[in-house]
């Protein structure tokens, strides 16, 4: 509207202002008046109200504003709570005082959760050319967190201005003291977390563009996870030392939650460009956590920072324990296959290339050595011994040297086969660099037979042997089955004609094999007619004795227990539902093999001597 000299505009409505979402509670005024201006507003945001208003002429200025109750969600996305305060200034010609008093209610993390929740204060004083800003964050017990900051600025009412002196001095002191995690969920949170009791102060001084910084950082009965590495410490203890150049750590100890232990000290550069030292000593500590693999080593390692902001990690690991679970495809058998969608209804999606965070370059050189390594899983149970190095970078790794067979067996079909102790495989990053030269070998009363696996990782071949030599569907029939491939019922005969598919990668749907697995035996078979049919599973008790429960036979069921007593020697009980038991022995004498070697691998050998 306008009367005279004099012009308002109401307003209505709602809208986004850089995604805060906003209606009005009533009509939002702006007018003119000469060469003075008025700002009405009125607004609903995030569940509380904000309201403001704005008088300026060239004389000066004044502006308040209140928010009640307005969610932090709807200021920030990452957080969680609700703000309420009054910020206020005014002022004539140079001179501009104000003040500003913010309360913070239960502030947390958006995936935090609410009992790590902390309550704050932020006030804020202008008076001068000087800005006292004062803050607090508590939980009520926990932690307790304190700045109390004044910085230099220059400010002007008519025109409005207010600006941060970057050159003169400003002063201030910092501290926390109690539980951190609180704070580190509000500020940082993500896949990592940490806990435990702080007590830290530091002092400000110097100017925006050259602060001085000096203080003290120590941490007890501390935690950190990570959860993609599955990096675990506990009981982390830090004393450090910081100024606005480099941090000292005096000293830090953790453990990884059991008995493993890492120590170490260094200095941290603070600024762009300037060395930083790292120094751990790991004692059984566990390097790798997750689903596929633990592992412990001993050792000391140390990351060198350059002027550069290149890091280089260096050192010499024992790996003396370690436990891999392979995840080896083919379990079930099923074929991938790779679908291409052609006539999508609204078309194929736009396909944008993302760009990799940019990020200090981490150079390895690192020495890997260790001999008790445990593979295990999908038949495996093998020891080996390492002797690697890794080069090249983080992001690009350079794995070489090679894993040598200790001891171990592999279950095939049901049956175990004894790895030779001259088997070894040369490590690399590339899985179709990996070359394998494994020999596993099953000694049975009838024949001898042996595995061979060579080739490579992503490529394998597999060979199956046996003494006296025989065709390979033979050798798994007398395997398998204890006789030949012609006297084999129709459901023998099917599982026969899985495990050679399964030997030669054909990859066909193992049935039986996926069956055994699911009950937890060593063995399932099925035998006899389809009106007569026998169910046998079992499983080793040891690794020489195995156990065998038998039912569905037109007799009733059974127990058998066969003992592996030599090589070539074994004793068989049978006990059956009607009472009926049998006793029966098999063996076989022969030369010794050209250049073999007859000692006993199996991976509890030594305990049997």
């Amino acid at each position: 509207s306008r009367q005279g000299p004099a012009q308002s505009l109401p307003l209505r409505g709602g809208g986004r202002v850089r995604e805060i979402a906003f209606t009005t509670r009533a009509p939002a005024v702006f007018a003119i008046n000469g060469d003075g201006r008025v700002a009405r507003l009125d607004l609903g945001v995030g569940g509380g109200v904000l309201t403001g208003e704005l008088k300026q002429d060239k004389q000066g200025a004044a502006i308040q504003a209140d928010m009640t109750n307005v969610e932090m969600g709807s200021l920030l996305p990452d957080l969680r709570g609700q703000v309420t305060g009054r910020v206020s200034m005014q002022g004539q010609g140079d001179t501009l005082r104000g003040s500003a008093n913010v309360d913070l209610k239960q502030l947390r993390s958006i995936d935090a959760p609410r009992g790590l929740a902390v309550d704050g204060t932020l006030n804020a004083d202008l008076t001068g050319d000087m800005l006292r800003l004062r803050a607090q964050a508590h939980d009520g017990t926990a932690v307790q967190a304190t700045a109390d900051v004044s910085l230099p600025v220059e400010t002007s009412a008519a025109p409005l201005r207010l600006a941060i002196a970057r050159t003169r001095d400003m002063s201030g002191q910092v501290s926390i003291r109690g539980q951190i995690q609180p704070i580190w969920d509000l500020f940082l949170g993500g896949a990592q977390s940490l806990s435990g009791q702080v007590n830290g102060q530091a002092t400000l001084a110097g100017t925006l563009n050259a602060p001085r910084l000096n203080g003290r950082l120590d941490m007890t009965q501390g935690a950190f996870r990570d959860s993609a590495s599955g990096l675990r410490l506990e009981n982390v203890t830090l004393a450090s030392r910081f100024n606005d150049s480099q941090a000292v750590i005096e000293q830090f100890q953790a453990t990884d939650g059991l008995k493993g232990e890492v120590s170490g000290n260094g200095d941290i550069g603070l600024r762009q460009g300037s060395p930083s030292t790292l120094r751990l000593e790991l004692a059984r500590f566990r390097i790798i956590d997750n689903d596929i693999a633990q592992a412990r080593a001993n050792g000391r390692l140390t990351a060198v920072r350059g002027a550069n902001g290149d890091i280089q990690l260096t050192g010499d690991l024992n790996i003396d324990d370690a436990e891999i679970s392979p995840n080896l495809p083919g379990s079930t058998g099923i074929v991938k296959m790779e679908v291409v969608e052609i006539n999508r209804p609204g078309g194929d999606p736009v396909q944008t290339e993302q760009k990799a965070r940019s990020g200090p370059r981490i150079g390895l050189n690192l020495n890997l050595t260790g001999r008790e390594i445990h593979v295990r899983g999908r038949g495996l149970n093998v020891e080996l011994a390492a002797n690697a190095r890794v080069r090249g970078t983080i992001a690009d790794p350079q794995l070489s040297g090679t894993a040598n067979v200790v001891r171990g067996d592999y279950e095939f079909a049901g049956k175990r086969f004894v790895f030779d102790d001259r088997g070894s495989v040369t490590l690399s990053t590339d899985p179709s660099r990996i070359r394998l030269n494994l020999e596993a070998v099953r000694e049975d009363p009838a024949l001898t037979a042996v595995i061979k696996v060579t080739g490579t990782a992503t490529a394998p071949k597999i060979e199956l042997t046996s003494t006296p030599a025989l065709p390979q569907d033979e050798i798994l029939s007398q395997v398998l089955f204890g006789r030949s491939a012609a006297q084999l019922s129709a459901f023998e005969a099917a599982q026969l004609a899985s495990a050679v598919a399964s030997l030669a990668g054909g990859g066909g749907f193992d049935v039986i094999g996926n069956l055994r697995e699911l009950a937890g035996l060593d063995r399932l078979s099925f035998s006899g007619e389809a009106s007569s049919l026998t169910v046998a599973g079992g499983r080793y008790i040891t690794d020489d004795i195995y156990l065998e429960v038998i039912g569905g036979a037109e007799r009733g069921a059974a127990v058998s227990v066969e003992w592996q007593v030599r090589r070539n020697l074994a004793v068989t009980s049978k006990f059956g539902g009607e009472g009926d038991t049998s006793l029966s022995m098999r063996w076989r004498r022969e030369g010794p093999r050209p250049g073999g070697d007859r000692r006993d691998r199996r991976p509890n050998a030594s305990a049997r001597r």
